[in-house]
This record gives C-alpha cells, structure tokens and sequence, in this order.
C-alpha cells in the first residue's frame, strides 16, 4: 500500500476528478496516421503502437475478423486489435468504469476508415448485477472488484458502482453468424481474469480463438498454475508475452513463480 492510499483510507480524501482526453496522432510507414483518444488523468499515457505490434497482430488476425477485448480501460489495447481485424472486423470492447468508458467511446469514433470497436459498459461477471469497484486514487485509473478482500490490503478507497453481465450470452448476440470469425480475445481484468475464461469456457471451445490473458501478482502460484492448465487442457499452447512480440518463449508450469506481472498469450495447436 501507497502511503497517500493509506491517508486516503483514513478519510483524508481528495475530491474525484473526471478527466477528458487530448487527440495524439501517429504515423505508421504501412497504416498511415492513426489518432488516439489520450485520457489527461496524469497516469494516463500516450499509445506506444510501432507498426510491428499490427505486424504481430496480423500473422493470426485479417480485415473481417472479430475479437473481445475484456477490461478495455480506454482502448490502448483495443485500437491495435481493431486496426488489425479492420473496418471490416468488430472489436466487442467491455470496461465498466464510467470515467475510462467514456475515453474508450472517443476511441471508438476516431479512425472510422480503419476500424470498428462498439465499446460495452460492463464488467464480466458470473452472473448479472449490480456491484462497487474499488479504485486507488481519485483518478479512478486502475481498480477493480475486491469483494472479499480487506480494504486495508488493496488499499483502494474511491468506489464506484458498475454493471456486470454475463458476457457470453451478450458475445453471442451481438455477434450473431459473425461468432465463427472470432479469432482473438484479451483480458485484463485485476486478477479475475481465469474467472472471466472459465465463464465464456464453451465459446473458447466452440471457436478456439488466440487468446491474451493477464497473470496477476496477487495470484498464487496454485492459481497461477490453474490459469496455464486452463489453457494446456483444451488444446494450447501457452507463450509469455514480451515486449515486442505476442509469441515468446513457451512457458511451463516451472516459469510461473515470482510476484511480478506476467501476461500468457495462449495459441490453438491444430486440430
């Protein structure tokens, strides 16, 4: 815990603050300019996309693909998995957070000749309902649920009441036929990503998409194993994320202790 986390549990709280969003452009030798909604919370961040990322990107995805991107925040991770399934594809986007949906929204309006992204505000839950996510800091840039867990180990005292469903049913209506062109979906969801996979289990199954998942620091060892076993049972193999490319090294059940973030990039052997 943050010692301005600890004041703020004490009740010495600062005011929230909601933040808009500034318009950066990048320019790529193959995709041209690309603008980006960039949230002015200060932890907010410029988009570090190279044109290698969307090279990465394409080896398993082409224009009319479909992918779900779980915990999208304010896109960052949302744009380049767009610009890779093209104006053509559909990126299913989902971010409970209001202050963080609404940067998402402008993502979603901007480069209309490049991409499609209908962002869904809410959260990925076992069942449907209404909850209170908890956020670190007045920003409400990086929270999440923490039913359960002691206030006084997350540290996060700025709530906000957000929406969950039941995604699979809604993936499935919305994406009606277009469901066999699901090649990709992405989570990052504050530890509850496993959580999130076992819930739309039959969909993974059905389609055997590319798959992108967070391993938190806060998961143990016993979960983080659970997690890689998910994946290995139903036919994949598992590889750790670098920082320039999806498709690292192979990682075992040896590979995963340590308390640091990792993210698994799950592939489909063929069948």
């Amino acid at each position: 815990m943050r010692i301005n986390e600890f004041f703020y549990l004490l009740g010495f709280k600062p005011n929230t603050r909601v933040y808009g969003h500034s318009i950066q452009t990048i320019d790529l030798p193959k995709d041209g300019r690309i603008e980006f909604a960039r949230w002015k919370n200060p932890r907010g961040e410029d988009l570090n996309l190279a044109q290698s990322d969307l090279d990465d990107l394409r080896t398993f995805l082409s224009d009319g693909d479909v992918a779900v991107d779980v915990g999208a925040q304010v896109g960052d991770s949302t744009v380049p998995i767009a610009l890779a399934c093209g104006p053509q594809g559909l990126v299913l986007a989902f971010e409970p957070n209001p202050f963080t949906f609404a940067i998402l929204g402008a993502n979603a309006a901007l480069n209309p000749t490049k991409l499609n992204i209908f962002p869904i505000p809410y959260a990925a839950t076992p069942e449907d309902g209404s909850f209170v996510f908890d956020y670190g800091n007045p920003g409400f840039d990086n929270g999440g649920n923490h039913a359960g867990v002691s206030r006084w180990k997350h540290g996060s005292a700025f709530s906000v009441p957000v929406e969950g469903r039941r995604i699979e049913p809604l993936i499935r209506a919305r994406l009606g036929d277009r469901i066999k062109r699901l090649r990709y979906i992405k989570t990052d969801v504050e530890s509850h990503d496993l959580s999130v996979l076992v819930s739309i289990s039959s969909l993974i199954d059905e389609c055997r998409p590319y798959i992108k998942s967070e391993v938190s620091h806060n998961l143990s060892i016993e979960e983080r194993v659970e997690m890689l076993r998910f994946f290995t049972g139903r036919g994949y193999d598992v590889r750790r994320v670098e920082p320039t490319t999806l498709f690292g090294n192979l990682l075992t059940e040896n590979d995963l202790g340590g308390t640091k973030n990792i993210d698994m990039f799950a592939v489909p052997r063929p069948v």
